[in-house]
């Protein structure tokens, strides 16, 4: 093979790779925006955790308050900053560097996945919450869709 010819298989090779890349893009932005869609809307008040199992009639009354422990919700500003500090430190070291996705941590968790063939999380804290408050905590249920919306709900 002469020198022209590689020239020209590379170019081939280079503008094939680079177009594999772009559709890869297109098809990965409109799975993205399919799951977005189908994305549960955003409610603060489904946000707020309850504070104990309470049982209502079928008029919205209250019937029961069950729970050994009576809690109530703390305002942000009732909880020390030594907590809020030890848990950012314990389970989302980046949490105020991040808006609720943490790219480094799972590109981070993937590749260890990859390597020792196990499942490493790379949620954040914002992440956990969504999906305690919107989707079941079952392992099984881990699905690129449910990611998908669980990122899109963390931006919001």
């Amino acid at each position: 093979m002469n020198k022209q010819s590689l020239l020209t298989a590379a170019k081939y090779a280079a503008i094939g790779l680079i177009t594999l890349f772009f559709l890869g893009i297109i098809t990965g932005g409109g799975i993205f925006l399919y799951q977005v869609h189908k994305a549960p809307a955003l409610s603060e008040k489904k946000l707020v955790a309850t504070t104990s199992s309470k049982i209502y009639d079928s008029e919205n009354k209250l019937i029961a308050d069950l729970g050994s422990e009576k809690r109530v919700n703390a305002a942000t500003s009732d909880i020390p900053t030594g907590l809020v500090q030890a848990i950012v430190a314990i389970e989302d070291h980046r949490f105020f560097n991040h808006r609720g996705v943490d790219s480094v941590r799972i590109l981070g968790a993937f590749l260890n996945n990859l390597r020792k063939g196990n499942r490493q999380g790379g949620s954040t804290l914002t992440q956990q919450l969504i999906k305690l408050t919107y989707f079941s905590t079952s392992n099984a249920d881990q699905t690129l869709a449910r990611k998908i919306q669980e990122a899109w709900l963390d931006f919001q």
